[in-house]
C-alpha cells in the first residue's frame, strides 16, 4: 500500500526533521524518497523491518523510555534484519554480528549525543545512568562487550574480500568517534579545572 512504500523514504526526514528541527533533513528525504520506493519494492522484508523500527524506536522515545536495551535492541533488531541478505548456512551469524553492532551504534551515537541531548531536554536512554559513579568505565565495558560479541561472529564468516578492511573497521574504525569524544572530554575537564 502507499503508506508502506512511503515509509522507508520517510525513516530520514522524520529522524532529522522530528530530533532536531533540521529543514536540511527535509529536503535531503525528497531526494531519497524514489530510492527508498525502489529498494522498498525490490527488499520487502527489510521495509518492513524499517517500518517497524521507526514505530517502535517513536514509541520508547514518546515516552522517555530509560530501558538501555529498548532502544538499542530495536536498532540491533533492524541491523540483523538488514544484514542478512537471504536465508542460508551464514544467516545466523549475519544476524547476530548485525544485531550486535546495531546496539553499539544506538548506544555510541547516545553516548556522544550526551551532553547536546541533556541540553536540548531531547530523548538520551544514557542520562539518567551518566549521573551515576563509574559512568564513564560502564560504558566502556558494555561497549567492549558488543564489539566483541560481533567480533566472533564476523571471525566465523568466510569473508575473504576486504577481510583486512573489515576487520581494520570493526576492531579499529569503530572506536574513532568514542576517542575523539573521550579526548574532547578530558580537553574540558582540564580547562573547567585550571
Amino acid at each position: 500500500d502507499l503508506r508502506m512504500s512511503r515509509g522507508l523514504g520517510d525513516v530520514y526526514k522524520r529522524q532529522g526533521w522530528e530530533d532536531e528541527r533540521r529543514a536540511d533533513r527535509l529536503a535531503e528525504s525528497a531526494l531519497l524518497k524514489k530510492a527508498a520506493i525502489r529498494a522498498g519494492e525490490a527488499l520487502p522484508r527489510q521495509k518492513e523491518a524499517v517500518e517497524r523500527y521507526v514505530s517502535s524506536l517513536h514509541e520508547i522515545e514518546r515516552r522517555n523510555d530509560e530501558n538501555l536495551d529498548a532502544a538499542a535492541n530495536l536498532t540491533g533488531e533492524l541491523l540483523a534484519e538488514l544484514f542478512v541478505f537471504k536465508k542460508d548456512v551464514y544467516e545466523q551469524d549475519l544476524r547476530e554480528m548485525g544485531f550486535y553492532l546495531g546496539k553499539f551504534i544506538y548506544l555510541m551515537d547516545a553516548y556522544d549525543d550526551l551532553a547536546r541531548d541533556k541540553r536540548k531536554d531531547a530523548y538520551n536512554p544514557l542520562k539518567t545512568m551518566s549521573e551515576q559513579p563509574g559512568y564513564e568505565e560502564e560504558m566502556r565495558e558494555i561497549f567492549e562487550l558488543l564489539l566483541a560479541r560481533c567480533a566472533k561472529c564476523f571471525e566465523r564468516l568466510p569473508c575473504v574480500e576486504d577481510a583486512d578492511l573489515l576487520r581494520n573497521i570493526l576492531y579499529s574504525g569503530v572506536w574513532l568517534k568514542y576517542n575523539c569524544n573521550n579526548a574532547k572530554r578530558s580537553g574540558r575537564d582540564a580547562e573547567a579545572s585550571t
